[in-house]
């Protein structure tokens, strides 16, 4: 079992500074067993170790493999990418709000991304003063029947004038243990009176502990219809 190393980070995109410390594209270090949507692979086990097979679907190559305590299983050669969405969450004739949403199994880590932009979804970057930008990420994973919040950060305000604000998690394991998971990302911006935004979701995203250097054999994915909790406080307090 991997030792936990978690923190949290929150900090502004703009060019100036901490850009680097966002992770909007990761490479994904860890392997990973058969996608959901690949199809059904043929047998893997002894007479078949080190064998490798092309999912015809997807194009990965994987490679029959045996870890201790998980057994034989197809797992693939080459990473998958991170799960991430980018959005409008508002926009009108004075100001417009982007947001990004991003869920990556490298640093198992999840973030929310919010910019405040120029009226009309316009993407011109527009500073906002200290306290009018607020993020949020929260992190929900599958536990056999529902899915349910894993990790709240919290809101987050920007301590800087900027034009950007971010707030995430990191773990040297996963959070809530092998399992499939997905990120709700909050970003608001203060227009002098109200909040301006919304919330973007990624896809799902199973993550495992890896040690060795290999992910557990990948679980079923969840039905669509699997029960999701509301997002309480969906706003953040007024600046």
């Amino acid at each position: 079992m991997m030792t936990s190393a978690r923190r949290a980070y929150a900090g502004s995109l703009s060019m100036r500074a901490r850009v680097a410390s966002i992770p909007l594209a990761l490479a994904l270090l860890l392997s990973f067993s058969v996608p959901a949507d690949a199809a059904k692979p043929p047998p893997c086990g002894e007479a078949q170790l080190g064998q490798y097979w092309i999912d015809p679907d997807s194009g990965i190559l994987f490679r029959c493999t045996w870890r201790e305590g998980f057994g034989y299983g197809w797992r693939a050669s080459h990473p998958l990418p991170p799960a991430q969405e980018d959005a409008w969450t508002f926009g009108d004739s004075q100001m417009s709000v982007k947001g990004s949403s991003v869920l990556s199994d490298e640093t198992f880590g999840h973030s929310s991304i919010v910019y405040s932009r120029a009226a009309n979804f316009d993407d011109t970057p527009i500073d906002k003063p200290v306290g009018w930008l607020s993020a949020r990420t929260i992190l929900n994973y599958f536990n056999g029947s529902a899915w349910v919040t894993c990790r709240d950060s919290g809101w987050v305000w920007n301590t800087d004038i900027a034009s950007s604000w971010s707030v995430g998690l990191q773990s040297a394991s996963p959070w809530c243990g092998d399992a499939w998971y997905y990120t709700d990302a909050l970003g608001w911006v203060w227009n002098g009176s109200v909040w301006r935004g919304g919330g973007i979701t990624t896809p799902t995203q199973f993550w495992s502990d890896g040690g060795g250097g290999a992910a557990a054999p990948i679980q079923a994915p969840p039905p669509a219809d699997a029960p999701r909790l509301t997002i309480p406080n969906p706003l953040p307090p007024a600046p």
